[in-house]
């Protein structure tokens, strides 16, 4: 299970930010209150199936949705030292640019290094968002991630991995991401741009 709701403005994200939870009751307001239902939907996921079958993704610096608040360091830090203590399978963050920075992390963001220190050596962490090969390379050797995923250009490029893999240069993710979803006005058609042309 993927607590996917936790990051680009999805329904936990929109009460973990101080732009958008506006709230005055017990889930709004003060940091503790916005971290409040993240910690109580991944309590009672990891009571119903297991801490080895939950995982949950923040994005504590993404302005997607318009996402963002001044206080975005001590948000975060707060609902990932307390999820991480009910130990999910993993923890991912969208720690890279790849969906733009908001306002105030864009200054200062939080990075893997940091998230590492809030959740410990022994907890699963991944990277991801607009990073080459390198920088994930990178991160997993120094320790601050155990692994880096990557969306867009695998979904442009079905080799990716095979060429990673043989130390060819890593494909673009600069998609056009109209081509992603069919049937649609440019294509009613399914073919291969956009998957296989790059």
């Amino acid at each position: 299970i993927f607590c996917k709701p936790g990051c680009c403005r999805y329904l936990l994200d929109q009460f973990l930010q101080a732009h958008t939870n506006k709230r005055t009751d017990a889930y709004g307001g003060s940091v503790e209150n916005r971290s409040k239902l993240s910690v109580e939907i991944t309590e009672a996921v990891v009571a119903a199936i297991g801490a080895d079958k939950t995982g949950i993704r923040f994005s504590p610096n993404g302005i997607f949705g318009e996402m963002g608040g001044p206080d975005y360091r001590e948000q975060f830090t707060d609902v990932i030292s307390k999820v991480a203590k009910l130990k999910p399978v993993y923890i991912h963050v969208m720690d890279g640019p790849g969906f733009g920075m908001n306002e105030w992390a864009a200054k200062d963001p939080m990075t893997l290094a940091e998230i590492r220190k809030i959740v410990g050596k022994d907890q699963i962490l991944m990277g991801n968002c607009g990073k080459s090969v390198e920088e994930g390379d990178g991160n997993v050797a120094s320790g601050d991630a155990d692994m880096i995923s990557f969306g867009r250009p695998y979904i442009g490029n079905p080799d990716f991995v095979e060429k990673i893999t043989k130390g060819e240069p890593a494909p673009s993710d600069n998609v056009d991401m109209k081509y992603w979803y069919y049937p649609h006005l440019w294509a009613p058609e399914p073919d291969s741009k956009g998957y296989t042309d790059i």
